[in-house]
C-alpha cells in the first residue's frame, strides 16, 4: 500500500526583513526623473530586494531586469533607491520594493504622473495661400493632461511672438512677411505651479507675385565692349525670369550677356518674371532697362582728288591729294592724323602729292580720333596703298658674255624693274618670238648666232602703256675645217714641193696653224688676232721627206 505524506514547511522570515526607509506615493512631470527610495536595516536585508512597476518586475538587488523604460539603483550597502529618468505617462502606477519571494515584506507607493494636454489642429483653410488672402486655423484638445484644466490658449508666430489669445488663429489679409511655422499652445497648471504645454504647428506658405529688381546698367555704353545685364525676381513659387531684347527676342535666362555690342543694339530690354499659383492663378511683373546711346570710334574712308585713281593707283609724275573723311562718330572726332608709309604722323585732313615718284609708294593710314564717355580714346582707321605705277627699265644678262660653244645649252635672262609687272617678249634673229623672262637655247648651232632682242611693256591703271628694250649679240663658237693642199706625183730628189694648209668656216678663227711630218713640226704660223692660211715648201728632197 502506498502512503503519501504531505509535509508542510512554514518559515518565518519576518524577523529577517527590517526596513528602514519605505517608498512614498510621488507626483512627477512628464519628461523630468524622479527617485523611490527604499533601505533596510543592516540585519534585515532580504536575499534577493526587487522593485516591481504594476505586475512587472524592474529590479533584482541591483541588476536592471526590465528595460522598456531608463531605470537605475541607486545607494549604497543597505539602500536600494529606484532611479527614474525621463518619465512618461505609461509610468504611473503602483511600485512596489521588498522581499522577492514574500510579497508580505514589501512596500508600495504610488507614482502619479502630470502631463500637458494633446493639442491638434484640426480645422484650417489650405496651408498655402496667396497675398491678400485669409488664414484661419482651430486648436482643439485631443486629449486632455493631468491636471485637466486648461488654464489658458495662445498661438505664437514664426518669430516665437504671440500672435492670438485663443484656441482660433485668423490671419486677415496675409502678406509675405507672415509665412512660418505657427505654434498652437495649450496650458494647464502643475502642482508646483509650473505649466504644462500641449502643442501643435501649422507651416504657412504665403505665395506672392514677382518682384523684379535689375542691376543697374551705367549710362556709359561704349560699341565693341561687353555688357552683362542681371534680372532678380523675389517671388514665391520661384518665378521664371527672362528678357525681350529690343528685336522681341526672348532670353530664357536671369543674366543677360550683350556681347561685342553694336551701335544699333540700342533701345528697350526688359526683364519679366511670372510664377503661377496653387490655384493656377498667375502672377508677374517687368522692369525696363533703355539704352539709349551706344558711343563708338569714328568711321572713316578716303577721297582721293586730282590724277590718281580712287584706289590709290598713280603714274609717276603725277599729281594728287588724299582727304580722310570722317563718315560717323559719336561723339564727334577730335583729331584727325595721317602717318606716311615712313612713319612720319602728320595732324592733317589732307595729304598732297606733287609729282609723286616711286620712293613715295606705300601703305598710308588716315586716323580719327575721339574722346568716350569712360575717358578713353576710340580710334578709327583706314589704310590706302599708294601705288606709283611706272616705266619699265630692260637689261639682258648672262653668265658668258653672250658667248656659247655650238653643241652646248644657253641662257639669258630679261630683267625687267616696273610697276605694275610687264608683259616681256624675246625676238629671235629669225623673227620667231617666246615669252617670259628667261630665254633658254638648247644644243645650239651656228644658226643661232645673231641679235636677240627682249622688250616689256607695261600698261597703267588709265589704260596707257610703256615699253623699252634690251638687245644680245649671241656668238655661236665652233671648229673649223682644215685642208692641207701638196704634190700628188712622183718627184726626183733634185725637185722642191709645195703645200698649202687653208682652215675654213671657224668661229673663232685659229690663233697658230703647224704642218708636222711624223709628230715633228716643220712649219707654224702664230697671230693672235686669228689666221687661216699656211704655205710651206720643201726645196730638196730627200727620202726622210717621202
Amino acid at each position: 500500500m502506498d502512503t503519501t505524506w504531505e509535509v508542510l514547511f512554514q518559515v518565518d522570515v519576518s524577523a529577517d526583513v527590517v526596513f528602514d526607509v519605505t517608498p512614498n506615493d510621488t507626483l512627477v512631470i512628464t519628461g523630468d526623473n524622479t527617485q523611490l527610495n527604499c533601505s533596510f536595516e543592516d540585519d534585515g536585508v532580504p536575499d534577493t530586494v526587487v522593485w516591481h512597476y504594476g505586475r512587472y518586475l524592474v529590479t533584482k538587488n541591483r541588476d536592471i531586469v526590465n528595460d522598456r523604460f531608463d531605470y537605475n539603483i541607486t545607494g549604497e550597502g543597505t539602500e536600494y533607491n529606484l532611479r527614474i529618468y525621463d518619465v512618461v505617462k505609461e509610468q504611473e502606477s503602483e511600485y512596489s520594493c521588498g522581499d522577492e519571494i514574500y510579497s508580505d515584506y514589501r512596500y508600495y507607493a504610488f507614482l502619479y504622473v502630470i502631463d500637458a494636454p494633446n493639442v491638434n489642429i484640426t480645422s484650417h483653410t489650405m496651408s498655402t495661400v496667396i497675398e491678400g488672402e485669409n488664414f484661419i486655423a482651430i486648436c482643439e484638445i485631443v486629449k486632455v493632461g493631468n491636471p485637466t484644466e486648461i488654464t489658458r490658449f495662445y498661438w505664437t508666430g514664426p518669430e516665437d511672438d504671440i500672435v492670438g489669445y485663443n484656441n482660433t488663429l485668423l490671419l486677415t489679409n496675409i502678406n509675405r512677411s507672415e509665412p512660418g511655422i505657427y505654434t498652437c499652445i495649450a496650458t494647464n497648471t502643475y502642482y508646483d505651479d509650473t505649466e504644462g504645454n500641449g502643442t501643435a504647428t501649422v507651416r504657412v506658405d504665403v505665395q506672392h507675385p514677382p518682384v523684379v529688381n535689375v542691376s543697374d546698367l551705367t549710362s556709359c555704353v561704349i560699341k565693341g565692349r561687353s555688357y552683362k545685364l542681371e534680372c532678380r525676381a523675389d517671388g514665391n513659387p520661384v518665378p521664371v525670369v527672362f528678357w525681350v531684347t529690343p528685336k522681341k527676342q526672348e532670353i530664357n535666362e536671369q543674366t543677360l550677356l550683350l556681347n561685342n555690342i553694336a551701335r544699333h543694339d540700342n533701345g528697350e530690354y526688359i526683364c519679366n518674371a511670372t510664377n503661377v499659383f496653387w490655384d493656377n492663378s498667375s502672377a508677374s511683373d517687368t522692369e525696363t532697362i533703355l539704352i539709349e546711346i551706344i558711343q563708338y570710334a569714328p568711321d572713316v574712308e578716303v577721297s582721293i582728288s586730282g590724277d590718281a585713281h580712287g584706289d590709290g593707283r598713280v603714274r609717276e609724275g603725277d599729281s594728287f591729294v588724299m582727304l580722310c573723311n570722317v563718315t560717323d562718330a559719336y561723339p564727334e572726332d577730335d583729331i584727325i592724323t595721317w602717318t606716311t608709309s615712313d612713319g612720319d604722323v602728320l595732324e592733317n585732313e589732307t595729304i598732297t602729292f606733287d609729282k609723286v615718284t616711286r620712293g613715295e609708294h606705300g601703305r598710308y593710314m588716315c586716323s580719327a580720333y575721339n574722346t568716350l564717355c569712360d575717358q578713353t580714346q576710340g580710334n578709327g582707321s583706314t589704310v590706302i596703298l599708294v601705288d606709283v605705277q611706272y616705266s619699265p627699265s630692260v637689261t639682258v644678262t648672262d653668265e658668258t658674255g653672250f658667248n656659247v660653244v655650238e653643241g652646248n645649252s644657253y641662257f639669258a635672262v630679261c630683267e625687267v624693274d616696273s610697276n605694275p609687272d610687264s608683259a616681256i617678249t624675246w625676238l629671235y634673229p629669225d623673227g620667231t618670238e617666246t615669252n617670259g623672262h628667261q630665254l633658254e637655247i638648247t644644243n645650239t648651232n651656228r644658226n643661232d648666232a645673231g641679235i636677240y632682242t627682249c622688250t616689256a611693256i607695261t600698261t597703267f591703271w588709265d589704260g596707257s602703256s610703256a615699253s623699252d628694250s634690251g638687245t644680245m649679240d649671241l656668238n655661236v663658237e665652233y671648229e673649223g675645217i682644215v685642208t692641207l693642199v701638196g704634190s700628188e706625183k712622183e718627184i726626183d730628189e733634185s725637185e722642191s714641193v709645195n703645200f698649202t694648209c687653208t682652215v675654213g668656216d671657224s668661229n673663232p678663227n685659229p690663233f697658230r696653224l703647224e704642218l708636222t711630218l711624223d709628230g715633228q713640226v716643220l712649219e707654224y704660223v702664230e697671230d693672235h688676232q686669228g689666221i687661216t692660211h699656211l704655205e710651206y715648201t720643201i726645196s730638196v728632197s730627200t727620202d726622210e721627206d717621202a
